[in-house]
């Protein structure tokens, strides 16, 4: 069995569209967003459900991003500080309206 789901779609206007598209028709336990370019650490899904597994009430996981120049060469790291986290994060459990399936 396969752990990734492509699914194409002709009639998605946005890239909500196609999130809210993927998330109402994952079949899995855990839902990630992959954009073109993106890359991971070979560990990265484990460590993410790790954090899961240790406590179900946490909505998501956020890992530090990367962003790879591929003509340099470069790497830079992009972290948020706690107060860029506390300020933008929503609660979906004390928010439900904001999901739209």
């Amino acid at each position: 069995m396969s752990m990734c789901k492509v699914i194409y779609a002709k009639s998605v206007k946005s890239f909500a569209d196609a999130c809210n598209l993927a998330a109402s028709k994952a079949t899995g336990k855990y839902i990630t967003v992959c954009n073109c370019g993106d890359t991971f650490s070979d560990n990265y899904f484990e460590s993410c459900i790790k954090v899961f597994d240790k406590n179900e009430k946490i909505p998501f996981v956020a890992g530090h991003r990367f962003c790879v120049n591929p003509v340099f060469r470069e790497k830079k790291e992009f972290r948020l500080n706690k107060g860029q986290i506390e300020s933008s994060v929503v609660s979906l459990f004390d928010n439900p309206n904001l999901i739209n399936l």
